[in-house]
């Protein structure tokens, strides 16, 4: 879970505040295709005033059932 929310975090949290963080800890859960997609440029693109933070998430999980190599975790946003 804790993967999973930092997922949310670097994904769906644009502000320019913390960006650098951000990115950095995008790079180390995600594949290489998938960081470009979410981080395509190197700096935050949006301006200094966007924001977008997500909030009030509900997550689904996938039942486990033990010798699954992986979950499904759907948020709601």
């Amino acid at each position: 879970m804790n993967t999973v929310n930092q997922f949310i975090d670097v994904s769906y949290h644009c502000e320019k505040d913390g960006f650098e963080d951000r990115k950095k800890t995008a790079k180390a859960i995600m594949n290489k295709e998938l960081y470009e997609q979410f981080y395509p440029s190197e700096k935050f693109v949006y301006g200094d005033s966007y924001t977008s933070i997500p909030n009030d998430v509900q997550l689904y999980v996938q039942q486990y059932d033990g010798g699954q190599e992986e979950i499904e975790v759907i948020p709601n946003l």
